[in-house]
């Protein structure tokens, strides 16, 4: 290496596990923050940066459904993206009008763990539906 080509030294550094995987956030001096995973085991993953910039990953409900007859997609999603659009994965579904043999709630706990591993924050209605669903499996 030269003395007048470029460095892309972070920093700063982190490691810590994620699920079955090892991430690494690096914080460049200019701001812009990058993940890494080690293992190939999420979409996006396998050494190429899945969150670039200050990106807030968050998970909350998306509302489908027709009129009057309302059911939410608990999805994770960048937070600057509007409620009903674009997301990174659904983990689960919350019908409030269920009836019946209908299932009114299904949470992937695992994904929840892993998105939160990464730094997802839970909105708050999300939370508490996940603590409902937890209390209902035991």
């Amino acid at each position: 290496m030269t003395a007048d080509s470029p460095t892309l030294l972070p920093d700063f550094l982190v490691a810590g596990p994620v699920g079955v995987s090892t991430a690494l956030i690096l914080l460049r001096p200019d701001g812009r923050r990058f993940l890494f995973c080690s293992t190939g085991v999420s979409p996006g993953c396998g050494g190429q940066p899945i969150i670039q910039g200050n990106i807030v990953v968050v998970i909350r409900l998306s509302r489908g459904g027709a009129k009057k007859r309302p059911f939410f997609n608990i999805v994770v999603a960048d937070s600057r993206v509007r409620r009903d659009g674009r997301f990174i994965e659904r983990v689960g579904f919350y019908n409030p009008v269920a009836s019946g043999a209908e299932q009114p709630l299904r949470v992937a706990f695992d994904r929840i763990a892993y998105w939160t591993g990464t730094g997802a924050q839970l909105s708050p209605t999300v939370a508490r539906l996940v603590e409902q669903a937890k209390a209902a499996t035991v």
